[in-house]
C-alpha cells in the first residue's frame, strides 16, 4: 500500500523513526510545496522544520540548512499539507479501539488531524496526551456529549451544558439525539423547543465554541439557517427540508387515512352490486349507487394506486419527467376525489337515501376534502427534490454561512450492494481493523442494511446526496470532508478519507477544491488557521510527502512516501509496520 521515501542519511533515518532520539530539526531538501495557499506547485523548495513547526521555505539553492538536520530527499517529490477527517469516533460504542488505538490507521493514510465528535473526559485527557509527545497519533480535537433532550430540555439547562463543555475544555459543542448505549436506540423525540434551541446556538458562539450537528428537524430549514448552524452530514437537509420528517407525518397521515377509506368505500361500491347480482337479490328500499358513482370510483382506485406507487418510486428521483407525471396523477387523483365529495353530496340530499347511507357518505365527502388538502400539501414537498429546488436551498445556505460536513460514503456504502461490500472489504487496512469489528463487518456485508420498503423508498438517497453536494459546492457552500468512520460499517479508519475525496471529484469538485475540504476548510471552522491546513511559516509540521501531484492524481495520497506528525517523520516503512502491528492483534 505504501511506498518508500529516499532520505539521507539513511544513519539518520533509522533514528528519525524513533520518536525519543527526534532531531530537532528536519529538511525536505528540493521539494515540489503544495502549499493549498493557492492553487499551483511552487518547485525547488527547501522546507526547514523545526520545533514541530514549519521554520523556513525558500528556494533549495538559497535556504540554510543546519548540519544537524534530517534530510528527506524531495526531488521529483511533493510535499502537502496533512488531511483532516472532521468526523471520526473514538467511544466504546462504536466499538473503536480504545486510548486510540486506530490512531496507526489514520497516520498511514496521511490523516494528520481528527475531530471525534462525541467525547468524555477520557478524550480531553487523550489529546492532552498526544499533544505533549506521549501518544503517537493524529491532532485530536472533539466535542464532549451530545446535547439535545431529555438531557436538557429548557433554555436555561441548555446554556449549562453549553457552558460547563466550555469550561472543560471541549473544541467543539455536538447538537445530536440522545442514544442510549446499551440497545443504541435514540432517547431523544422532541428535540429542543425553538427558545432551547436558539439558546443553545447563541451561548456556543458566545463562549467562542463552535457548534456543529444534526439538523433541528422539528423546526425547519429557516431556524437552522437563521442560526447559521453548520451540519455534521449533507443528508441531514433530507429529513429536514426535501422530506421534512416533522409535517411528513401529518401529510402523510392527510393523505393515507382518507385514501384508504376512500379505497375501501370503493371496493364496496364495486363488489356490492355484484355479489347482490350472484345472490339473485334486489335492492328494494335501497337505491343503487349511480353509475357515475361508480365510474369515478373506478378511475379514481386505478389513479389512486398508480399515484401513491409512483410518488414513493420517485422520492428523491428529482428528474422532471417524472415529477410531471407524479404530479399529472397527484392532481387527477385530487379532482377525482372532489368528483367523488361532489356525487357523494349530490346522492345524500336525496329523500330515498336510508341513514347508514347518509354517514357513509358524510365520511366519504369528509375524506375526499381531506385528500384534496393533503395532495395540496405534498406535491410542492415532491417538487423540493428538483434541481431547482436544490438550487434554491443551496443559494440559502449560503447566504446563511453555514459549513456542511459531506460524510457521502455512508449512503454510499448503506446502499451498496453486497458484492460491493464485500470489495470494500478487500482493502488492504480492513485487516487492520479490530477483530471484533472484523468479524462483524464481514457478516453485515451479505444483509441488506435496508430491507423491504425503506429499500425501494431510499433507493437513491446516494445519487440525490451526491446532487445536494455538488449544488452546494457550486453556490459556494463550505465543505469539510468528514466521514464517520467507524461509526457505520465499511468506513475504515483513514482510508475511509480517500473514499470521500475520489467521491468528492467524481460530483465536480477539481481535485484542488476536494483537498480543501480536509485542509483548509477544517482549519477555518476550528478557528484553528494558524495550526494547520496549508504548509506555511509558523504552523505545525503536519505533512505529507508523496510521488506525484496531488492536483493531478489524488491517489497518490493513499500510499505516501512519508508523514510528518508534528515534526516527527514517519518514513512508509515504519507506517506499513504500524499497519502489520495492529492486523497481529487479536
Amino acid at each position: 500500500m505504501l511506498g518508500v521515501a529516499i532520505v539521507v542519511p539513511a544513519s539518520l533515518l533509522a533514528s528519525a523513526a524513533q520518536p525519543t532520539h527526534e532531531p530537532p530539526v528536519a529538511a525536505f531538501v528540493n521539494v515540489n510545496v503544495v502549499s493549498m495557499e493557492h492553487e499551483g506547485v511552487t518547485p525547488g523548495q527547501t522546507v526547514i522544520v523545526r520545533d514541530g513547526r514549519v521554520a523556513a521555505i525558500g528556494p533549495a539553492g538559497a535556504t540554510f540548512v543546519s548540519k544537524d538536520a534530517t534530510l528527506i530527499d524531495g526531488t521529483g517529490r511533493y510535499l502537502m499539507p496533512g488531511l483532516a477527517d472532521m468526523h471520526i469516533h473514538l467511544d466504546e460504542f462504536v466499538h473503536a479501539r480504545p486510548d486510540f488505538g486506530d490512531a496507526p490507521l489514520f497516520l498511514a493514510y496521511g490523516i494528520t488531524t481528527v475531530l471525534n465528535l462525541r467525547g468524555g473526559p477520557e478524550h480531553l485527557a487523550l489529546r492532552e496526551r498526544i499533544q505533549k509527545g506521549g501518544l503517537l497519533a493524529p491532532n485530536l480535537y472533539t466535542s464532549g456529549e451530545f446535547i439535545n433532550e431529555p438531557r436538557v430540555r429548557t433554555p436555561d439547562e441548555v446554556e449549562r451544558e453549553v457552558l460547563g463543555q466550555a469550561r472543560a475544555g471541549y473544541d467543539v459543542v455536538k447538537y445530536h439525539q440522545i442514544v442510549d448505549t446499551r440497545t443504541g436506540e435514540y432517547l431523544t423525540t422532541e428535540w429542543l423547543s425553538r427558545p432551547a434551541y436558539e439558546r443553545m446556538v447563541s451561548v456556543a458562539r458566545r463562549a467562542g465554541i463552535p457548534l456543529i450537528g444534526h439538523a433541528p428537524v422539528n423546526l425547519g430549514l429557516s431556524a437552522l439557517l437563521e442560526a447559521h448552524q453548520p451540519l455534521a452530514h449533507v443528508g441531514e437537509l433530507v429529513p429536514l427540508y426535501f422530506l421534512p420528517q416533522w409535517r411528513m407525518r401529518r401529510y402523510l397521515l392527510l393523505v393515507a387515512v382518507p385514501l384508504s377509506f376512500l379505497l375501501l368505500s370503493c371496493i364496496g361500491w364495486l363488489v356490492g352490486p355484484l355479489v347482490r347480482r350472484i345472490r339473485r337479490r334486489t335492492a328494494t328500499g335501497r337505491p343503487a349507487i349511480p353509475s357515475r358513482m361508480l365510474s369515478v370510483t373506478l378511475f379514481f382506485a386505478g389513479t389512486a394506486i398508480v399515484a401513491a406507487g409512483l410518488c414513493v418510486l420517485l422520492i428523491l428521483d428529482g428528474s422532471v419527467g417524472g415529477l410531471l407525471l407524479a404530479s399529472g396523477l397527484g392532481v387527477a387523483m385530487a379532482i377525482l376525489a372532489a368528483r367523488m365529495a361532489i356525487v357523494a353530496v349530490d346522492i345524500w340530499r336525496r329523500r330515498t337515501v336510508y341513514i347508514a347511507m347518509r354517514i357513509h357518505l358524510s365520511l366519504v365527502t369528509v375524506a375526499a376534502l381531506m385528500l384534496v388538502w393533503g395532495m395540496a400539501h405534498w406535491l410542492p414537498i415532491l417538487w423540493r427534490s428538483s434541481d431547482a429546488g436544490i438550487t434554491r436551498v443551496a443559494r440559502r445556505a449560503r447566504q446563511a454561512g453555514i459549513l456542511v460536513e459531506t460524510t457521502l460514503i455512508l449512503y454510499d456504502t448503506t446502499l451498496a450492494s453486497p458484492d460491493e461490500r464485500l470489495r470494500l472489504l478487500q482493502e488492504s487496512a480492513f485487516n487492520s481493523m479490530l477483530r471484533s469489528v472484523r468479524e462483524r463487518w464481514q457478516v453485515l456485508a451479505g444483509v441488506d442494511l435496508l430491507p423491504g420498503w425503506q429499500g425501494v423508498v431510499f433507493r437513491n438517497y446516494g445519487r440525490f446526496t451526491r446532487r445536494l453536494t455538488h449544488c452546494l459546492h457550486d453556490a459556494g457552500v463550505p465543505l469539510i470532508l468528514a466521514t464517520d468512520t467507524p461509526g457505520n460499517p465499511f468506513v475504515i479508519p483513514g482510508a475511509s478519507a480517500h473514499r470521500e475525496l475520489k467521491i468528492l471529484v467524481e460530483i465536480g469538485l477539481t481535485p484542488f477544491e476536494a483537498l480543501q475540504t480536509a485542509t483548509v476548510v477544517p482549519a477555518r471552522f476550528l478557528g484553528k488557521e494558524d495550526e494547520f491546513g496549508t504548509v506555511s511559516v509558523g504552523k505545525r509540521a503536519d505533512l505529507l510527502l508523496v510521488e506525484t501531484n496531488p492536483l493531478v492524481d489524488l491517489g497518490c495520497l493513499k500510499r505516501p512516501l512519508g508523514v510528518m506528525i508534528r515534526g516527527q517523520w514517519l518514513p512508509a516503512e515504519r507506517l506499513q509496520r504500524m499497519l502489520t502491528a495492529l492486523a497481529q492483534e487479536r
